[in-house]
């Protein structure tokens, strides 16, 4: 009931230092649906027109990782390296996703309120934390 009445009793707009002061806060209308779609329909996209050349150098790189040759299998020593080359170049096959999503999870933070970064909305709060 005391809540109802205190927001009734705000008829007026805030004043720009108070808007200023969240904004320097980091306390800004956010909406977290624009950019989780943006990135679902970046990485739809993405998917949909290179997901044929991805497939096939997957399934190649794939087929690759079991061939081996004389002096890998009497040498077990050259395994871990083989094993990290074969990781280096699946994640040069899969980055352009990566990056694809991370550019538009970032362009759709941006029309959502802004670039802002404020180290006092990154900052913990310790008060929330409960020791039990």
């Amino acid at each position: 009931m005391a809540d109802e009445s205190a927001s009734e009793d705000r008829n007026e707009e805030p004043t720009a230092r108070r808007l200023q002061k969240a904004r320097d806060d980091g306390e800004v209308a956010r909406s977290s649906e624009v950019p989780a779609a943006s990135v679902l329909i970046a990485g739809t996209a993405y998917i949909f027109y290179s997901a044929g050349d991805t497939a096939s150098r997957l399934k190649a790189l794939f087929a690759a990782g079991f061939i081996f040759d004389q002096g890998s299998v009497h040498d077990v020593t050259k395994l871990p390296a083989i094993f990290a080359e074969h990781i280096m170049q699946s994640f040069i096959i899969i980055f352009p996703l990566l990056a694809v999503t991370a550019i538009a999870a970032i362009a759709a933070s941006g029309l959502t309120g802004g670039y802002l970064f404020s180290l006092k909305s990154a900052a913990p709060k310790f008060s929330k934390l409960s020791p039990f």
